[in-house]
């Protein structure tokens, strides 16, 4: 039915709102729904809070801010706070704190809805996680005038906003202010003290916390944690961890990550190791982030072994490696001279599907070249570098000079006068001129041949005739 038919319907016929409010519920679309809601005001109806404050928020999650606000202003009585906060959320969401700033100015007139604490935390929240810091500052200072009291809520919002912009001094200034605290306004303060580097005044805040009945919580520890391994402090990380543990406080993904990372760095790779088995064990799936941060402490302390298992293990969880990942467990295989390893590898990154780009392209010429030259180093293994020689030059990789030579030279050593005139033909296609030794490989290896031999002697003897 449309809306020129329900006005005709309704114009002798008053909706009550209890009706009016099963039709915008079971309509499914929120501009439809709004055609019916203003059909029903159009015929006399007054729809009550509960309609209002459901086609506002429907509005207001289908981006249609303006329709929303416009809505709560037909309220017949003073607008529904929840809706109203839930428009602001929506507009928080979308990035537009200025807009939503400019209707909590209107709401005391437009919606005769009087400002409140809470109206003024979620305008504060949203101006303070969209960057716009002087303005919550501002605000702040607004509500304080209003007699408004603020809450902890208010207050936690306040204290990151001064932390964000380097007003640390002046968010504990706050801080200590405070009436009522509780253990979010702690892990602010400590945060905010650990980034401006005052990590002994964080740690002595941390220690305060019970002397006020507040039980510190997993991003309590998880904050000092990572604080610690930034400045280098493992084991101070690590007696955090212990004690996090003692007191039955369940590490999350966050904490074993930090703690995974800053090990790796320190050159611990084994305990991140170790820490990851624990973590898995306890069923907390750890994200491509950690992984990468094991595998390459691995690789750079040369534990191969412990590495292919965590890429295995990343694999056999859906993350999928990336080229450096990929890199990292070739090259390594390629130092330590389990190159066919390493070459079994390379098939299954080029496998996954994963394609040099921009970015990536000198990463995959060198771990292309890194694989043929490693196979060239044990001769047998030339047919295997040959193969992997075509596979390059297949996927547009260039081969790198050294390369080049290297191939030919191994080739020719195992009498492969084929192949190995196959890369002789590609380096002059690429203007790569044979050195002297890879010219000597290559005709020695003709030279071999009687019919050549034979030629050579006939035109020897024609030239002493003359």
């Amino acid at each position: 039915m449309t809306s020129k038919s329900l006005a005709t319907k309704w114009s002798n016929t008053q909706l009550t709102p209890s009706h009016l409010l099963r039709l915008i519920r079971s309509e499914p679309d929120s501009l439809s729904a709004l055609r019916l809601f203003d059909t029903a005001i159009a015929s006399g109806s007054s729809p009550d809070a509960a309609a209002v404050s459901l086609l506002s928020s429907r509005l207001a999650a289908s981006g249609l801010f303006s329709l929303s606000f416009s809505v709560l202003s037909q309220s017949p009585s003073p607008a529904p706070e929840h809706a109203f906060l839930s428009l602001l959320r929506s507009l928080g969401r979308s990035r537009r704190p200025l807009a939503a700033l400019r209707l909590f100015r209107l709401a005391p007139k437009s919606l005769r809805l009087p400002h409140s604490v809470k109206s003024y935390n979620a305008v504060l929240a949203l101006l303070v996680s969209n960057g716009q810091i002087p303005l919550a500052l501002s605000l702040f200072d607004e509500m304080r005038k209003e007699n408004i009291v603020p809450t902890v809520g208010t207050h936690n919002v306040m204290l990151k906003a001064l932390c964000v912009s380097g007003y640390v001094e002046n968010a504990v200034k706050l801080f200590w202010g405070m009436a009522e605290v509780d253990a979010c306004s702690y892990n602010i303060i400590i945060d905010g003290l650990c980034k401006n580097g005052k990590l002994r005044e964080a740690k002595e805040l941390f220690d305060e916390m019970p002397k006020r009945g507040i039980e510190a919580t997993v991003v309590s520890f998880t904050t000092v944690i990572h604080w610690f391994l930034k400045s280098g402090d493992a084991a101070s990380a690590m007696e955090m961890f212990s004690e996090m543990c003692k007191r039955e406080i369940s590490p999350n993904n966050v904490t074993y990550s930090s703690l995974i990372d800053g090990l790796c760095k320190e050159g611990q790779s084994i305990m991140a190791y170790d820490l990851l088995n624990r973590m898995i064990k306890e069923r907390i799936s750890p994200n491509g982030i950690t992984y990468r941060s094991l595998i390459c402490g691995l690789c750079k302390e040369e534990r191969l072994n412990e590495a292919m298992e965590v890429f295995d293990r990343m694999r056999l969880h859906g993350k999928m490696p990336d080229a450096d990942l990929f890199g990292k467990i070739i090259t390594g295989l390629c130092i330590s001279g389990r190159v066919l390893q390493a070459a079994n590898y390379l098939d299954e990154m080029v496998l996954s599907g994963i394609l040099p780009n921009r970015v990536t392209w000198i990463l995959h010429v060198r771990i292309h070249n890194d694989v043929i030259l490693g196979l060239c180093k044990d001769e047998i293994q030339f047919a295997r570098a040959f193969q992997v020689y075509l596979s390059t030059r297949t996927r547009g990789i260039s081969v790198e000079p050294k390369t080049f030579q290297v191939l030919v030279v191994c080739l020719c050593k195992n009498g492969e006068r084929e192949m190995a005139s196959r890369v002789v033909h590609d380096m002059l296609l690429e203007k790569c001129l044979p050195e002297r030794d890879v010219w000597h490989s290559i005709v020695s290896l003709y030279w071999n041949l009687k019919r050549v031999r034979d030629e050579t002697a006939n035109i020897w003897s024609q030239l002493m005739l003359c």
